[in-house]
């Protein structure tokens, strides 16, 4: 299947390629800055990563920068990943994508189970290393997005629950002990990292 689908990749697209993994298609990102990383958060503690499903006509990456503005009023430049992570059926399995896809996306998941809290079926989101400029986001008037958490590469590394205030956790606005709950590309960053990033990479490009 891997191969088949890189070499698909390579014949039509990684566009078009993930259609053929599942029936929404969306982006995510891996925004680092000083050894941690941001994510989205709604009130109640449920933590995801910033992106989104492409409009007609939009790429990927064009989604992704257009996300990140609306979500956190961010300028987003988009790296490239020379490898890429797969978070299918099994994983993860590291794939060299064709260059001609550049940036290319950090990893790409599946969702693979159906216990989340929110309706995650037949998704598969490209997930891409970002670099922004300094500031802290804003949050918009989007109902899912009530504000954001900073996590430590150490944390996301280790796994295991996670509360606001405790080390390695920054959450603005959200009282400490909070438990929070990773959904999507957040719940597949510890992963990523521990298949082969290297923790605190991002901060070292985004001095």
């Amino acid at each position: 299947m891997t191969k088949g689908w890189v070499e698909l990749v390579r014949r039509q697209g990684l566009q078009e390629a993930l259609k053929l993994l599942g029936s929404r298609i969306s982006t995510g990102a891996m925004i680092g800055r000083a050894g941690h990383w941001l994510f989205a958060r709604t009130g109640d503690g449920l933590v995801f990563g910033l992106g989104g499903r492409p409009e007609p006509g939009e790429t990927l990456v064009e989604a992704l920068r257009r996300e990140i503005r609306e979500e956190a009023g961010l300028a987003a430049a988009v790296q490239d990943s020379p490898l890429t992570h797969l978070f299918l059926d099994a994983g993860p399995l590291a794939v060299e994508l064709p260059e001609r896809e550049t940036p290319r996306p950090a990893f790409i998941w599946r969702q693979q189970t159906p216990s989340s809290p929110i309706d995650l079926d037949g998704y598969v989101c490209a997930v891409y290393r970002v670099r922004v400029a300094s500031g802290e986001p804003i949050s918009s008037p989007r109902d899912t997005v009530e504000g954001f958490v900073w996590l430590s590469s150490r944390v996301l590394a280790e796994g295991g629950p996670l509360v606001a205030g405790q080390p390695g956790v920054r959450c603005p606005g959200l009282a400490a002990g909070k438990p929070l709950t990773l959904l999507g590309s957040a719940a597949f960053a510890g992963a990523w990292l521990r298949a082969g990033s290297r923790p605190g990479a991002a901060s070292e490009s985004d001095h």
